[in-house]
């Protein structure tokens, strides 16, 4: 009995893929911040397979980002963002006018 006590009080291996995503020192958006890009993202139409950025609730920054799925319309419409380089599990419904997803910023010279 006490050898299964010990088992069970391992920590379980983690999975490859499955790291949780670092916390930033950047400063978090504020509210107000946000509220300014839901009208442009209610008019930009993205679909599945656009290219986009979105705020991130869990490390308080902006995430390149790729909208893999759409749903319901006007001001309800939400897209199911994938958040680029991160495992799957991290993927999230994100309605437009919340203000968490704008435009990708683009580099000078880059493109």
């Amino acid at each position: 009995a006490a050898a299964t006590g010990a088992a069970q009080r391992q920590k379980p291996v983690s999975k490859k893929g499955s790291k949780k995503p670092k916390r930033s020192d950047a400063a978090p958006a504020k509210e107000e911040d946000l509220s300014a890009n839901a009208e442009p993202a209610l008019r930009a139409g993205w679909t599945a397979g656009a290219r986009l950025e979105c705020y991130c609730v869990r490390i308080r920054q902006w995430t390149g980002a790729k909208a893999l799925d759409a749903r319901g319309e006007g001001t309800s419409r939400e897209l199911l963002v994938h958040y680029m380089g991160w495992n799957s599990r991290w993927d999230e419904w994100v309605c437009l006018r919340s203000g968490r997803l704008r435009a990708p910023e683009t580099t000078p010279g880059l493109g």
